[in-house]
């Protein structure tokens, strides 16, 4: 005799029609991981350009925990001043905030003298992932393109291949634990900060 799975979704009609926000993440998680979808737009790319104490972020989509966004115009993320006589590491993220139901760009500030930007968050009320980090000197007025260095991390299919940023750059937070990259042209295990694991290593299959 036939018995039904516990939980299954979507259909017109019986308890697979119940398909909830959090049922519709649970199982669209598993089509994309969590990232930048490569190819649309400029792949929001952070930049700067000496215009104020402030980053650009130019168009681009991505994928969050089977939550879709997309900037189509560049938008401008404002710094908190540095005056703590010490240089500061802030992250750029893009978030998916499950209790507000949006999805957002924001600035996490980081804290003066220490050497790591503040992480991003992953839990069940909002998902980030990493765009860029930003140097801010003390006193700073402005922020030189130097000052931004690329995290981006891009959406691959599970199992897949992460790319490098388009700087050549692995990314150093928010990877799926025992991601694939490529990297010093190399197929590579990468932990969920990007360091590697066994350079070379190829996953089966390819």
């Amino acid at each position: 005799m036939a018995i039904a799975v516990d939980a299954y979704a979507p259909f017109a009609t019986g308890a697979g029609a119940n398909a909830t926000e959090e049922m519709w993440r649970r199982f669209m998680r598993h089509m994309l991981s969590p990232g930048v979808i490569p190819g649309a737009g400029q792949e929001l790319q952070v930049y700067a350009d000496s215009s104020g104490l402030q980053v650009k972020v130019r168009p681009g989509e991505v994928w969050l925990r089977g939550h879709w966004g997309e900037v189509t115009e560049e938008k401008v993320l404002a710094l908190v001043p540095n005056g703590s006589g010490l240089q500061r590491l802030d992250r750029v993220v893009i978030r998916a905030d499950f209790q507000a139901d949006l999805i957002e760009l924001d600035v996490h500030t980081g804290t003066p003298g220490v050497t790591t930007p503040p992480p991003v968050t992953q839990d069940s009320g909002r998902w980030e992932v990493s765009l860029a980090v930003i140097t801010v000197a003390p006193g700073a007025v402005s922020i030189a393109p130097g000052d931004v260095t690329d995290d981006r991390i891009y959406a691959t299919a599970y199992g897949g291949v992460h790319p490098v940023a388009a700087n050549g750059s692995r990314p150093t937070t928010g990877l799926p634990t025992g991601a694939w990259g490529w990297g010093d042209n190399a197929l590579q295990t990468w932990d969920q900060t990007g360091a590697v694991g066994a350079a070379g290593a190829r996953r089966p299959g390819l």
